[in-house]
Parts: C-alpha cells; structure tokens; sequence
C-alpha cells in the first residue's frame, strides 16, 4: 500500500506535501485523504487547495467541503449542467436547500448572465421557495432575466399561480406584463377573471398580453368573456370582444351581435371585428 493508503499510520504531513506534487493525481489523492481525515489542520489546506490549478482537484476539494458543510455551493456548480454532472446529482449531492439558496442569491448577483441562468436552473429544479424571488426578478434591468424568471414561473405551475395573480396589482409594468403572460401560460383557471380585469389596465402592454393570455384559455374563458361584454367599463367590454374574436367559438356570436349597439364605438369595432374573424374561423372548417 502507497503511503497516500495509509490514513492511521501516517501523521498529516506526507499528504500537505503531496498536495504540491506536480502530478494532478496524486493531489487529488491527497485531498481524498485529508477529506477523510477531516480535522481542523486538513481541512485548513483543503480550502487551499481550492486555488489548484487543475479543474478535477479543485472540484474534489469543493466536493469534500460542501459535504462536511465547510462552505457552500457556488452558482456556477449548480448552474453548470453539461461538465461533469448532471443538474440533478448536484442538487442531490449539495442538498437542494442548499442549492435554491444559492441559486436565489444569484438572482441579484450583478452579472446579468448570472441572473439569467439562475433564473433558468430554478425553473427547472421547479420548488416553491423560488417562486417570490422569481416574481421579483420579473423587473429586473436586463429584458433577457425577466424574461427567463417568467419561463421558470410557468414551469413551476400551480404552486406560481396565485403568487402571479397578486403580482397583477403589482405598481411595475414589467411585473404585471410578465406575470400576464406567464398565468396565460399555466392555463389554470383560477386566472381568468383577474386577468380579464386587467383588460383595462393602464398599461397597453399589459392589456395587449392579457389579451393574448385569455385567448390561450380558449373555450373554457368563454362565459366569463361573454359576461365580460356587459362590464360597466368599455375597454374590458372591448378587449373581451377582440379576445372572443381570437377564440373563435360561435357560441360568442349572439352575444357579439348584441355589443354591435354599444354605446362605445370602438366596442361597436371591435365585436363587428370578432363576428368577423369566426365566421370565417368557421368557413375555414
């Protein structure tokens, strides 16, 4: 057995020294073993050893102190899915506690490709705990992150459903905008009358993408669209029957004709422009 064998019989120097051999290997060899003896001294220069210069020592260092919970996992670990190991045996090595708070961290880290990523990992690890960071990121400066946080709230599902109706009151364009599309994306229903009430936003982006949302919903929106033809408020009448014309149910079309005498003209344009679009939705079939 080589001395770098022997953990009772040797004291700890031999395996310091052997952390400076110019063979990648046998540092790594070395590392092993003062990971597995673990006292203060070794893990001292394990820590060191972070700096090595190859990639395969450094890692094992960084293995060896995360599991004894010396340090934590870094961002780009955890992010990096194709070297090495896959996204899941990190999680599982790290602890996926671990790896969300790193990962929820990072969605404030100052480089934007950071963010980005983090943003995109903790969409696919897919747990709760991300999800009002994720919300908040939905303003965040670069157009790329808001964008990645409102994919990865989509893949959470359910657990981001009502989190992202409440975010519609939020005073940010962006967070309402984002969270309008990511509920239109989730389809669940409990989304529909929010989002018809925002319709009328103040934003025309927001009501734009609500719009678009509602359509994603197809048939099981309609009742509450055709509802929505009646409300006191003339825009929310006029984007429910442009969202009836994107459906493209004849159901909708007694109701539309009865808007064609709204008061409002341009709810008068916009069901003459949805009776339209499924008469010939229907011809097409």
């Amino acid at each position: 057995m080589t001395a770098l064998g022997k953990i009772d019989e040797s004291p700890i120097e031999p395996f310091i020294v052997a952390l400076e051999d110019l063979d990648c290997h046998v540092r790594e060899r070395a590392v092993d073993i003062l990971g597995k003896i673990g006292d203060d001294e070794s893990l001292k220069y394990l820590k060191i050893v972070l700096d090595d210069k190859d990639e395969d020592v450094r890692e094992r260092a960084t293995e060896i102190l995360e599991d004894l919970e010396i340090i934590e996992p870094s961002i780009k670990e955890i992010e990096n899915q194709d070297e090495h190991q896959r996204l899941e045996e990190t999680i599982e090595r790290v602890g996926s506690d671990k790896a969300i708070k790193v990962l929820i961290e990072a969605l404030e880290d100052e480089d934007a490709e950071t963010r980005h990523r983090a943003a995109e990992v903790l969409g696919e690890i897919g747990d709760e705990q991300a999800v009002e960071p994720l919300i908040v990121a939905l303003n965040d400066p670069n157009l790329s992150v808001q964008w990645r946080a409102s994919e990865a709230l989509e893949k959470l599902d359910e657990p981001a459903v009502l989190p992202l109706i409440n975010a519609l009151d939020n005073g940010n364009d962006n967070v309402r905008s984002k969270s309008v599309w990511a509920l239109g994306e989730i389809g669940d229903e409990r989304a529909i009358l929010p989002l018809i009430e925002h319709l009328k936003d103040e934003s025309q982006t927001v009501r734009w993408k609500a719009t678009l949302a509602l359509g994603k919903f197809g048939k099981k929106a309609l009742n509450l669209l055709k509802q929505a033809l009646n409300n006191e408020n003339s825009t929310i009448r006029e984007k429910a029957a442009e969202t009836l014309g994107e459906i493209g149910d004849p159901l909708a079309l007694d109701n539309l004709k009865v808007v064609l005498a709204d008061k409002n003209i341009y709810v008068r344009k916009s069901a003459e422009e949805a009776i339209k679009r499924i008469i010939s939705k229907s011809t097409e079939k």
